[in-house]
């Protein structure tokens, strides 16, 4: 088949799926499977076992105790880890793989119950298991309708909504979701905070209003922070000003303007970042306005200047 008929043969597969898959149904296996007491222990053959090892991790990874069990181990002593609490989930496109069939009385004879996942009516894996679902397979991607392409995206799809569905009901939070994940760039998101990365005290370019342009743009070229803020000559900020000013006063102004006063050509309506919050949080805040992202904010408690941030620290964080 050429790229193109390929592609909208996938198209057709896919949306015969999302039309055919029962709403109700799902529901009912997320239910059972936010019941479980135990472990979901996910099984399959082949190409279904990395599908398998792949949703037992996502769902490890929103807190669900979740785990990958080779189906051939399990015959030869794996079975072992499986307690009476336990859910084992059972993939297969034809309901009719044998290693899985072998397996079930044994799961059963230990207390657990099983389910199973397939993409064929009146499958044998679905008649044994405790519980099962048909997942609607119009053909593979493959010319010869044999390799298990399609069959395999829909239990990925499947898995992934399930996934999400456990994640809304659970209540996963935001921050419970980033301690599951403390390193990288997820982990990053939660732990690294804004006041591990701003600017502190004296490091902090401030001028008052009583400046002039000239000292504004000296200090700026000295500091390379990208802006001066403009206080009361203590910790309450009355205005900014930034690199992108300078363009913007010397494009504008007449002459003379080196020596105006600050205080007249500074941005009184500026974005500041609360002290205590994550830098991901922070660069919410700074991009909050896509068509004019801010590239350095003072931090502020209680209104107060405690800091300055740049999202050049925040990037340097291998935060994006």
């Amino acid at each position: 088949m050429e790229i193109q008929t390929l592609l909208q043969t996938q198209k057709a597969s896919i949306e015969h799926y999302f039309s055919m898959i029962d709403p109700a149904q799902i529901e009912h296996i997320v239910s059972i499977i936010d019941a479980v007491p135990g472990t979901v222990y996910f099984t399959g053959v082949g190409k279904s076992g990395f599908i398998c090892q792949k949703i037992a991790a996502t769902l490890v990874s929103i807190g669900i105790k979740a785990a990958f069990l080779s189906p051939i181990d399990a015959l030869h002593g794996d079975i072992g880890i499986v307690e009476k609490t336990d859910l084992v989930v059972l993939l297969s496109k034809s309901g009719e793989t044998e290693e899985l069939l072998k397996l079930i009385p044994f799961i059963h004879a230990r207390g657990a119950e099983t389910m199973a996942w397939t993409c064929a009516n009146n499958a044998r894996l679905a008649q044994e298991a405790t519980t099962s679902i048909e997942l609607p397979l119009d053909r593979e991607l493959c010319s010869f309708n044999l390799a298990p392409t399609t069959s395999a995206l829909l239990q990925l799809l499947f898995g992934d909504a399930l996934a999400m569905a456990l994640m809304e009901r659970k209540k996963v939070t935001k921050e419970k979701y980033y301690l599951n994940h403390p390193s990288g760039s997820i982990g990053k998101k939660i732990s690294v905070r804004v006041d591990d990365i701003m600017i502190k005290g004296g490091d902090i370019p401030t001028l008052t209003k009583a400046a002039s342009l000239k000292a504004a743009i000296l200090m700026l070229t000295k500091t390379r922070k990208g802006c001066v803020l403009i206080t009361d000559g203590g910790q309450k900020i009355e205005g900014i000003f930034t690199d992108g000013d300078v363009k913007r006063v010397l494009q504008t102004e007449e002459k003379g303007v080196l020596d105006k006063s600050i205080g007249d050509l500074m941005t009184k309506t500026f974005i500041s970042i609360p002290q205590g919050i994550t830098a991901w949080e922070a660069v919410q805040i700074m991009q909050q306005n896509p068509e004019k992202w801010v590239n350095v904010a003072p931090v502020t408690k209680q209104n107060l200047l405690v800091g300055l941030l740049t999202m050049h620290d925040i990037l340097r964080q291998g935060i994006r």
